[in-house]
């Protein structure tokens, strides 16, 4: 596992913080990889794999911040689905047509990007996609009434802001990974410490309450609206597999089996035993996973 090379880009009018890996031997007819974090996520949750990939598929793999997550500011700007969608978008256009791969939001911004621009878009990864829930009282239901203060942003901008300062960064770190990993303690202490660090310096950012509000709020409301739309039409042009840890706390497997239902074309590889970030805590097998899928493509 290595942490990559920091920078930051100009890309759609924002100063947006990247990290990237290089392959230790590259494969002139590989295509580049993105990684789309997700919500309250930013590009050390790829740390994991990103050289991983790299060096398997002989490419170039980078990962964004996306507005408002991470060190890109969203000052001046929104931090919703249709936002970061628009700075995917940018990001693609300046790489060139890439593997996209996208965990919970950034699954659902990775959707809507290919139904926008599947020219961009070799082939997509959804990574336990937010998806809407199979059924009203479905456990993903129960556990996301969390989300339901952001459909009014100013109220969710406060209940995010004050949770962050009564916990503090090292708990409200600690307990998000309680949340998304079914195997906390798998989590290597150097990627744990690089989110505390994110979120300490975030504390400073005054944008960054109301940056997750408009993200949680838009996210709702994209998903139960408007992603089978856009997975409808990327699929006939943009190969897709959805990775999903089955023990999954926050979108609940039923959903992704009625996604799948829903949508034949795409590929499913179910992992048991792991949650709702496997790249996360089962590095390696989520890299054989996605490589042995490219590989046949």
């Amino acid at each position: 596992m290595t942490a990559g090379l920091l920078d930051d880009l100009t890309l759609d009018g924002l100063t947006v913080h990247t990290r990237r890996w290089e392959p230790a031997t590259a494969t002139t007819d590989a295509d580049p990889v993105l990684l789309v974090h997700g919500l309250g996520a930013n590009t050390v949750s790829w740390t994991t794999v990103g050289q991983a990939i790299a060096d398997r598929r002989g490419t170039a793999v980078t990962a964004i911040d996306l507005a408002g997550f991470g060190y890109t500011r969203s000052t001046g700007t929104e931090a919703t689905v249709e936002r970061n969608a628009r700075l995917v978008i940018a990001a693609l256009e300046r790489f060139g047509p890439s593997v996209v791969m996208g965990n919970s939001m950034g699954g659902a911004i990775t959707v809507k990007v290919a139904g926008r621009r599947a020219d961009l878009v070799r082939s997509m990864v959804l990574v336990n996609p937010a998806v809407r829930p199979a059924w009203v009282r479905s456990p993903q239901t129960r556990n996301g009434l969390f989300m339901f203060p952001m459909l009014v942003p100013p109220l969710g901008e406060r209940l995010v802001a004050g949770r962050a300062a009564q916990l503090g960064p090292e708990t409200l770190v600690d307990q998000t990974l309680q949340l998304v990993l079914e195997q906390p303690d798998a989590l290597p202490a150097t990627v744990r410490d690089g989110l505390v660090k994110v979120a300490t310096d975030r504390m400073e950012f005054p944008e960054a309450a109301r940056a997750y509000a408009d993200a949680a709020g838009s996210l709702f409301w994209y998903m139960t609206r408007n992603l089978d739309r856009d997975l409808r039409a990327a699929l006939p042009q943009v190969p897709g597999l959805m990775v999903f840890g089955e023990r999954d706390r926050l979108v609940d497997v039923s959903s992704a089996r009625a996604l799948a239902s829903r949508h034949p074309d795409l590929d499913v590889a179910y992992l048991d035993g792991l949650g709702h970030a496997p790249h996360l805590e089962a590095p390696t097998r989520y890299v054989d996973t996605v490589d042995t899928w490219l590989s046949g493509r």
